[in-house]
């Protein structure tokens, strides 16, 4: 964290930056933003031993849009992911799909 940190304040000093430079930024700013959210909800979890609420819980760092989805199915216990709503005809042809996010 102090390197992302420390590379990141070298970024905004500079005085010109070039497009893949500003992306670099961002991309650092944004892994700031979710190593600091990780370390909080671990030290908060492990050192506290507090539940975190789930509307605070990523359940993927590399998808932060990935949902817990509950089904009601007999013997899973869990599933990750989005979920869809698929409307198709008699013959399997699909006539609407939407992916239903909660925020």
């Amino acid at each position: 964290m102090e390197k992302a940190r420390l590379s990141l304040k070298d970024l905004q000093e500079l005085e010109t930056l070039t497009s893949n430079q500003k992306l670099i930024l961002l991309e650092i700013q944004g892994h700031i933003v979710d190593d600091d959210r990780q370390i909080d909800q671990a030290t908060r979890r492990a050192i506290g031993v507090k539940t975190i609420p789930h509307s605070e819980k990523v359940f993927s760092i590399f998808e932060p849009h990935t949902e817990w989805v509950v089904k009601g199915k007999a013997g899973v216990p869990m599933e990750l992911g989005l979920k869809v709503c698929i409307v198709e005809d008699q013959h399997q042809f699909l006539l609407h799909h939407q992916v239903i996010e909660y925020q």
